[in-house]
């Protein structure tokens, strides 16, 4: 996955008795769990793959809130209340990128629903230059919007990846695990967004070559679909007309397939909102006992 936050492995040291073994179910399971959605994270390119990748971190922020309820976690964060400040500013910080994902989703759905109606009921006798700059003034907005959230975790991301000194094993295991949990939903949400916040200068190809190329019938390679659809608009902007009606009915299908899959997208990052603010205040109830 392009721009993926990097991800440090962490070794996971033997516990007392008061935390889960290594070979406890829950524990075993989880760091498996975050080993394969760490792999998968920076590997993924497609659309499918960050919603296959949202469905396990969901299920893996099921598995780390049933740990937080743990009496023996709730011990060792009385322990350093310092790591417990940290991971719910992590958690807040997770709520607010996962809601900024859902926007930008919502955002860029509803551009390419209105660039639809307006392709669907254009005059073919003039060119479609006014349409495609308002399509691309917006996605010029989501970007910047998500641009400066990503920036902004970069510091936090930092900090993240600090590890605690001369402290208990059993609270330097649970900081890890919880730490890792939590870059690792950044760098899935991060894929999320990178389907709908990448740019590309207006292509300088001219006339109906460059939506001829991507309309010829040969094994469609790996890319980025909002790119792709932008050198079509572009392509199509440049025309005085827009009289060829397999050209437009072309991008009325790539923007239908890309509203699909925002929409699986969406679907997706629902319940890892619910589950991100389920921690939290699982997270909250720690600091109060």
């Amino acid at each position: 996955m392009a721009g993926s936050i990097a991800v440090s492995k962490t070794t996971f040291h033997s516990r007392s008795s008061s935390f889960p073994s290594k070979s406890h179910p829950l524990t075993t399971s989880v760091e498996d769990q975050l080993s394969r959605l760490r792999a998968s994270a920076a590997a993924s390119t497609s659309a499918s793959a960050a919603c296959t990748n949202l469905d396990s971190l969901q299920d893996l922020h099921h598995r780390v809130n049933e740990m937080i309820h743990l009496p023996s976690f709730q011990r060792a964060f009385c322990q350093k209340r310092s790591a417990l400040d940290e991971i719910l500013e992590g958690s807040l910080r997770l709520l607010d990128f996962c809601s900024i994902a859902k926007e930008a989703l919502l955002s860029t759905k509803e551009s390419i629903q209105v660039l639809q109606s307006s392709l669907r009921r254009k005059n073919r006798e003039t060119g479609l230059a006014q349409e495609v700059m308002s399509y691309m003034a917006s996605r010029k907005n989501i970007n910047k919007s998500v641009s400066k959230s990503i920036k902004s975790l970069i510091n936090f991301e930092k900090n993240i990846s600090l590890p605690l000194l001369n402290e208990d094993s059993d609270l330097v295991a649970i900081v890890n695990m919880v730490r890792e949990l939590q870059v690792v939903s950044f760098s899935v949400l991060k894929s999320v967004l990178s389907r709908v916040s990448k740019t590309k200068a207006v292509t300088k190809q001219s006339g109906w070559s460059l939506v001829s190329k991507f309309m010829q019938p040969k094994k469609e390679t790996e890319g980025h679909e909002v790119e792709k659809i932008d050198e079509i608009l572009n392509a199509l902007a440049t025309q005085k007309s827009c009289k060829d009606i397999n050209a437009v009915q072309n991008v009325l299908k790539q923007l239908q397939t890309l509203e699909c899959s925002i929409q699986e997208l969406e679907e997706g990052l629902e319940p890892i909102f619910k589950c991100l603010l389920n921690t939290r205040v699982s997270l909250l109830n720690v600091l109060n006992h």
